[in-house]
């Protein structure tokens, strides 16, 4: 077999859709249902869990950095907001509450002014 003739075959393998695609797939799950049927569900889970670790061992140069990688993806870090940051914004905030307080205390007095002198 000619390596173009190669390259378009694993290119096919694993595309979507294709014959040879569709070929893979049934002889894996055939391989799966023979295993379900001659050692069960549990060995046939250990073994598949033990494939995927001798894959991953061998299929990972950077093993460190791939886990980093998908540590972050799955818990992204925080945003970290500064100590000061965070205190001018509260400070903020309080000023706005004892604004709206003092004017409406003012209010009040202003509402009470008026009573007693209609009274």
């Amino acid at each position: 077999m000619r390596d173009e003739d190669r390259q378009n075959t694993d290119q096919g393998l694993f595309r979507i859709g294709t014959p040879e695609c569709a070929v893979l797939f049934a002889v894996i799950v055939m391989v799966l249902a023979l295993l379900y049927l001659s050692v069960g569900f549990g060995r046939m889970a250990l073994i598949g869990l033990l494939m995927l670790a001798a894959a991953f061992i061998g299929g990972v140069k950077e093993k460190k950095q791939w886990f980093k990688n998908t540590l972050n993806r799955l818990i992204p870090a925080k945003k970290v907001v500064p100590y000061r940051t965070q205190n001018e914004e509260i400070s903020k905030a309080l000023q706005a509450m004892r604004a709206k307080q003092q004017a409406d205390a003012a209010a009040d007095r202003e509402e009470e002014k008026a009573d007693r002198q209609d009274g």
